[in-house]
């Protein structure tokens, strides 16, 4: 979990090549507006152990020259401890992310502290103002994009019915529908038959207050509800299966 360490993704650069990078490089290709780094070590794309997200190999050279990216780049939020896993002072962290190649900082711990730092550092000129002119102008080339130029408030009496349409709830269908993978199916165990004939059971482990999958599943057919507690041994293991 990025906001309490920094991952390590460990795969090879043709693993990630033919996996991991593919969605961005079909979305790059059809004109994606932006993008948000995460923060992840990727010792294959950056051997320094720098989160993807503070890193101008992973940003600049390879999202940006190689793969053609020309949106926005947006930081996760830098208050995360996955973006501060290398010391630094306070201001240095949102210096490195924009000599890194993002545009847009998300949720810096102290902006004043930030926007101080970023002053100085174009002042010792480690920091191009040029960098900084370029992404106020994707920013404001983007708020044109959306209108932002012309604005004019919406009228939010009905905001609710009109964003929770019947088509709008359609095509949330459709899409669930659409993105749903079985990855494997031993025994052609699904599509479930014989309803009548079959024990069903579903397993929560640790408390769980929200049952949604449990009453959906029940819509279906007679499910019977277990639960384990988050640490058990293998005698409640046992005592459980049998």
């Amino acid at each position: 979990d990025s906001h309490l360490a920094l991952p390590v993704i460990t795969h090879d650069r043709e693993h990630l090549y033919n996996n991991e990078l593919y969605p961005f490089r079909h979305l790059i290709k059809r004109g994606i507006a932006g993008i948000m780094a995460a923060h992840l070590s990727v010792p294959s794309l950056d051997s320094t152990n720098t989160p993807a997200s503070l890193s101008p190999l992973i940003l600049s050279q390879l999202l940006k020259d190689q793969m053609g990216f020309e949106g926005l780049l947006i930081t996760d939020a830098l208050n995360m401890k996955g973006a501060k896993s290398q010391e630094s002072k306070a201001g240095d962290l949102e210096v490195r992310a924009i000599l890194a190649g993002n545009d847009i900082l998300l949720m810096s711990e102290d902006v004043h502290k930030a926007i101080k730092a970023i002053k100085k550092a174009i002042k010792k000129e480690n920091l191009s103002i040029e960098l900084i002119e370029e992404s106020c102008k994707k920013i404001l080339k983007a708020k044109y994009w959306v209108g932002l130029n012309d604005y004019s408030p919406i009228n939010t009496e009905s905001l609710y019915d009109d964003l929770n349409s019947v088509e709008a709830k359609l095509l949330k269908e459709q899409l669930i529908e659409a993105s749903l993978t079985v990855v494997k199916n031993d025994n052609s165990l699904l599509p479930l038959h014989r309803l009548d004939t079959l024990n069903i059971a579903a397993l929560t482990i640790g408390k769980c207050k929200d049952l949604s999958f449990y009453n959906q599943i029940s819509k279906y057919t007679k499910v019977k509800e277990f639960n384990l507690e988050r640490e058990f041994g293998s005698v409640e293991a046992e005592k459980f299966l049998a």
